[in-house]
């Protein structure tokens, strides 16, 4: 790789032993923040949710029952990302401040399980929409109302993961401001994308209103997650990936 000229030096909090180098973690962390990201877009499916009329939605899923699944599907391939750049992260910013990089570690490992959790809900409710087309009367009705109940089921998993990734977005924000060669300015989207999740995230659950309206999860999420986590993303490929080590015992 290229010298850039910056220089890091590894020796007082970096792990030791079997932990990558510090531009191995950077690439590790932004390929699989890449992924996640790509893949996130395909996983949202809120469009054809109403959790206020069951039939609508319940038709909504059984005519578009392969977007469910890919939703389902690309769900899963970001729980898998995440988890990797939960890891990649941790060592990448552990010579910062390897307390507070365990802790953002421990909340993104934290947040996948009940992300699974909640893609699990999909699942239940898949059962009920892939027989969708040749139900009527009572048997309709049962459907309707049980798949609804594993959607409004996700509906709150969801909202207590981003929770939990909020604050490790936040965490990792504050460590950005801390290091000596992330941008500074990066530092500071995380800390407000990390503001953000956590008003979607309490706010859909207080306000059903909030929760139907999909521009407030653009304002909240997808505006501040855009700046910070996919500027942190191209940071680490293309700068991160790149920086000089020395002192790596």
């Amino acid at each position: 790789m290229p010298n850039t000229g910056e220089v890091i030096n590894m020796n007082a909090n970096q792990p030791q032993g079997a932990a990558p180098s510090l531009r191995g973690a950077a690439f590790i962390a932004g390929i699989a923040y890449l992924i996640a990201i790509f893949a996130t877009p395909y996983a949202w499916i809120n469009p054809l949710i109403d959790v206020g009329d069951s039939a609508a939605t319940f038709s909504n899923l059984v005519a578009e029952e392969f977007l469910f699944r890919l939703a389902i599907a690309c769900w899963l391939l970001v729980i898998v990302a995440d988890t990797v750049v939960a890891w990649a992260l941790f060592h990448f910013f552990a010579y910062t401040n390897k307390g507070l990089s365990l802790l953002a570690l421990c909340l993104r490992l934290i947040f996948a399980p009940i992300m699974a959790l909640a893609v699990f809900q999909w699942l239940g409710a898949l059962q009920f929409i892939a027989t969708g087309n040749g139900l009527t009367g009572e048997a309709l009705q049962s459907a309707q109302d049980q798949s609804m109940r594993y959607l409004v089921g996700y509906e709150y998993a969801v909202n207590i993961a981003f929770m939990l990734f909020g604050l490790h977005v936040g965490v990792i924000g504050y460590l950005a401001l801390r290091s000596k060669h992330v941008p500074w300015i990066l530092g500071v989207f995380l800390m407000i994308a990390c503001v953000g999740y956590q008003i979607d995230a309490y706010a859909s659950i207080m306000s059903e209103s909030y929760a139907a309206d999909p521009k407030w999860f653009l304002v909240t999420i997808a505006v501040p997650a855009f700046f910070s986590e996919f500027g942190l993303t191209l940071w680490l490929l293309f700068k991160g990936a790149w920086l000089k080590e020395e002192g790596r015992a």
